[in-house]
């Protein structure tokens, strides 16, 4: 594919087909950097090799449609986020890890249990376009099989039998990537167990292909609402107007929106980056969720920054927007320890039910505890 045909599937119907974006995803740099008319580029074949590079028509046309219009943080934004770039060769390890330790907490085939009221799931490790930084990024693939249903029972069987469990969460890869028909099955199968309060879905699909969001998935939506859909998001370039519409639609079919916010260096991890990307989710009906200290990757070291700049962007951002727009910020623990959130420290002083508190201004206060 070439810019010329780029540019005409995109005025075509045929770009409202998310499967067609699938079927000519861009795995080669070379190829990537021809379509985008780049004269310089550097050799990532060493990258390559460990791992690949999947981008779909959708994300290269907005890379072009920033490079063409002068945007070029925002173009730079996509290009490190799905990118394969040589500095990633400095923080190769040995031995590929999940930064989270999900392996140390199993509960059955592909699936975790990280605290004893939830069990995530991995239902395929196949995505739509694969992050540069993700923690599991040695076991996503261009191409990967989905869990059987058979598989699913027996994790359904599982879970029936521990009443402390009543929270689902179905992730991956990306469980998007699946068809209407096997989701709405899978979906359906743990909303039918009565513990089961909470269902969700982690993906990325809304904000790297919204084509994906289509009516037929939406009436699923609706069928078994409510289901909390929490989308994996970094900038707010991401949020273009074809995402802003997928997005309405599934809070309008009784979806339960909430984001997770990768803190990343050369991203997002300025105060101001945030705060426009937690209004911009705010206005198309997403709750900020979390923001996600950068978890130890094999090869993504160059996105690492401090856990203080994470406290530094949360102690910013109250009181410039609204509480709702404040996202908890939260550390993965190493071995299966699970996520601890951190607060930027606003009691300076406790004595005799008297706290002296620093507000968002940085001004002090006395505040008499009633007991």
């Amino acid at each position: 594919m070439n810019l010329h045909d780029l540019l005409n599937y995109r005025n075509s119907e045929i770009w409202n087909d998310w499967r067609w974006h699938i079927k000519n995803r861009i795995f080669d740099y070379e190829d990537l950097c021809k379509l985008l008319e780049l004269n310089k580029c550097e050799d990532v074949s060493s990258v390559t090799k460990r791992y690949p590079m999947a981008i779909t028509p959708y994300i290269a046309y907005q890379m072009y449609r920033f490079l063409s219009n002068g945007y070029i943080k925002e173009f730079k934004v996509l290009w490190n986020i799905y990118v394969p770039q040589a500095i990633e060769q400095k923080s190769f390890g040995e031995v590929p890890i999940t930064g989270t330790g999900e392996e140390e907490t199993p509960f059955n085939h592909r699936s975790y249990q990280f605290f004893p009221d939830r069990v995530l799931i991995r239902l395929t490790y196949m995505c739509s376009s694969i992050c540069r930084y993700c923690f599991i990024r040695h076991k996503v693939g261009l191409n990967g099989s989905f869990m059987s249903l058979d598989e699913l029972k027996d994790i359904a069987s599982k879970i029936e039998v521990n009443k402390q469990i009543r929270d689902v969460i179905i992730s991956g890869g990306d469980p998007l990537i699946a068809s209407d028909k096997y989701l709405e099955k899978v979906i359906e199968l743990f909303k039918n167990i009565p513990q089961i309060k909470i269902l969700r879905i982690d993906t990325k699909i809304p904000i790297s292909l919204p084509q994906r969001i289509t009516y037929e998935f939406l009436s699923i939506v609706k069928k078994f609402s409510p289901i909390y859909i929490n989308i994996h998001v970094t900038h707010h370039s991401e949020i273009t107007d074809e995402v802003a519409k997928a997005l309405t639609l599934l809070v309008k079919n009784g979806a339960i929106l909430g984001a997770h916010i990768p803190l990343l260096k050369g991203i997002n991890n300025e105060p101001e980056d945030i705060e426009e990307l937690v209004v911009k989710l705010l206005e198309v009906g997403v709750k900020p969720y979390m923001l996600i200290h950068y978890i130890k990757t094999d090869g993504a070291d160059h996105f690492a920054t401090s856990v203080k700049q994470g406290i530094k962007i949360i102690d910013y951002l109250w009181g410039r927007v609204s509480g709702m727009g404040v996202p908890i910020f939260v550390i993965y623990l190493p071995h299966g320890g699970g996520k601890v959130p951190l607060f930027p420290n606003y009691m300076k002083k406790k004595e005799k039910g008297v706290y002296i508190v620093k507000n968002f201004q940085g001004k002090i206060f006395r505040y008499d505890e009633i007991l």
